[in-house]
């Protein structure tokens, strides 16, 4: 913890082009510069937990275009509703944790562009929040975009039941986790 607070963005990674791990994690940022990253093409992984954020700027990740790892755990993320244009500029993303932020709602764009223009994601991390469903709209956001998917952790949440249209097409889904939810059956479908 270094207590950070906020970032000159001007400054803070201006030389560092060779740059590729960033942990900026257990700090008291709330929000972050737009360019912050803009001049680390390089970067693979990217760790802002334990931070105060609540959302995120527009263009934050248009030049990271080789980031595989994002971690935005622990956070103050209520609503994921980033639009396309930050998901898009995001092409190489392997594993994303969104868990312990209090999210409530997943926007079907976001989901959407998160799975068409990540095609080797494997992991998403959205347990510990306060999902109601899951529920992507079927013929324009399925996850079926993801084809690399291992697996889905989405314990610790309020899901009550489970889609088949968002599951059906996951051939490589290893884990789904949704221990700690409020479902009271299993139906065949996920277990085929």
């Amino acid at each position: 913890d270094n207590g950070l607070e906020t970032l000159q963005e001007e400054y803070l990674f201006l030389h560092s082009k060779s740059l590729t791990v960033v942990n900026l994690s257990r700090n008291r940022l709330k929000s972050l510069p737009v360019t912050l990253f803009h001049h680390c093409k390089e970067l693979s992984e990217i760790d802002l937990s334990d931070n105060g954020l609540e959302t995120l700027p527009e263009n934050l990740f248009e030049f990271s275009k080789k980031l595989t790892n994002l971690n935005l755990s622990r956070n103050r993320l209520i609503t994921v509703t980033i639009e396309e244009y930050i998901m898009t500029s995001i092409t190489s993303l392997e594993q994303l944790n969104l868990s312990y932020n209090g999210i409530t709602h997943i926007s079907n764009l976001w989901l959407y562009c998160l799975c068409r223009t990540n095609e080797r994601l494997e992991s998403i991390d959205l347990s510990n929040n306060f999902l109601k469903t899951y529920d992507p709209i079927y013929d324009q956001s399925r996850l079926y975009e993801c084809h690399r998917l291992k697996r889905i952790k989405l314990s610790n949440n309020n899901i009550s039941h489970i889609r088949k249209e968002w599951i059906s097409d996951l051939k490589e889904l290893e884990t789904l986790d949704l221990k700690c939810n409020n479902i009271t059956s299993i139906p065949d479908y996920v277990l085929s």
